[in-house]
């Protein structure tokens, strides 16, 4: 009986040693879940990031400007000889060539006029003829005589060449190709020497007219192109040059008058529009360049993050310089060959841990 007692106290004490270690051995799913809370609470989250390689290659430094477009040539057709405005054969809007006839004036009296001097010539000439033949053949008539018949016969050719002049002039000619802008007398007007008739406008060429600041003037000269655009005529692109530049500045707006000339196949271009114009300044052979969107604003300036070690983001103060299709040149602080952050830089800090990307 005694026996049987203790039996059932041994195996009893075993069943409860068995319980108690039971319960205090973790699971598998225990320790996997906390070994997971133990790492999220002491790691450290890395932000993904792309990189690039810096690299130096030539850049070319554009300025930008705005102008007005002028014609090349603008004038004003006046009449020379006074008299009846009979035809006037243009209008504005017209097209004309060099030497196209513009107006006519009534020339009835110079007409009459030109054959006047032109018959006074004609016996000149014959007196003259006469008189160089006998004072060549000693046939009596003196030096003096001969040298009068000479000053009458020159003096009579100058009066028809003048009267001549006159009467081409009732004829108003064109003296260049281009539109006709305004007329300023009606037919049957009496005009007078110095009446405008009509203004013309050579477009076939046209100057656009932009200041260039004082302090960028060192950097253009003429011969200097010019790529030009226009928001009214969109999908088109001109070229040009610079022709003028002013030997003194604007004391108004400090800036040097400069014109540069294009050729208006055409006529697209029209007076007055308003002309984009980019220039080149200055071609570097090599510059450190970077994509403009790498670059971060900060209380100190622009700066950028660069990868070191593989996996750690530095920052970067950094000096810019001019910008061109979204690339911009850096003056100081980076070199051909570093890491540069691309994308993910606003998301670290200087020191931090990050995980480059493909």
């Amino acid at each position: 009986m005694n026996i049987f007692k203790s039996s059932l106290i041994l195996i009893a004490l075993s069943c409860l040693s068995l319980i108690l270690g039971s319960c205090d051995k973790p699971s598998n799913a225990q320790e996997q879940g906390n070994e997971a809370a133990d790492s999220q609470q002491n790691g450290r989250r890395l932000t993904n990031v792309k990189v690039i390689t810096v690299e130096a290659k030539p850049f070319t430094n554009y300025m930008n400007f705005v102008g007005t477009v002028k014609p090349n040539k603008s004038v004003t057709v006046s009449a020379e000889e006074g008299g009846r405005l009979l035809k006037l054969y243009v209008d504005k809007g017209d097209r004309v060539r060099a030497g196209d006839t513009l107006a006519q004036i009534e020339d009835d009296i110079l007409k009459a006029t030109y054959n006047l001097n032109r018959a006074q010539y004609d016996l000149a000439m014959v007196n003259y003829n006469s008189a160089k033949q006998l004072y060549e053949n000693n046939g009596g008539i003196s030096e003096t005589e001969y040298v009068t018949a000479k000053f009458n016969a020159e003096m009579a050719e100058a009066q028809k060449d003048i009267a001549k002049k006159r009467l081409e002039n009732t004829t108003i000619l064109s003296p260049m190709a281009g539109v006709i802008t305004q007329t300023f007398v009606e037919e049957g007007e009496l005009v007078g020497p110095g009446t405008p008739i009509v203004s013309l406008m050579d477009v076939s060429t046209v100057k656009i007219e932009v200041g260039i600041p004082e302090t960028e003037i060192l950097f253009f000269k003429t011969g200097t192109s010019a790529t030009i655009t226009f928001d009214a005529i969109p999908g088109e692109t001109f070229t040009g040059t610079i022709r003028y530049i002013s030997p003194t500045v604007d004391p108004r707006n400090r800036t040097f008058e400069a014109e540069v000339v294009v050729k208006n196949p055409g006529n697209l271009i029209k007076a007055e529009m308003v002309a984009k114009l980019r220039m080149v300044k200055k071609v570097y052979e090599t510059a450190v360049t970077i994509p403009q969107d790498a670059l971060i604003e900060t209380e100190t300036g622009k700066a950028v993050y660069i990868l070191e070690n593989g996996n750690i983001a530095r920052f970067r103060n950094v000096e810019t310089g001019p910008t061109h299709n979204g690339d911009i040149m850096i003056r100081e602080g980076l070199r051909a060959g570093e890491k540069l952050i691309v994308v993910g830089q606003r998301s670290v800090a200087d020191g931090e841990p990050v995980r480059v990307l493909d």
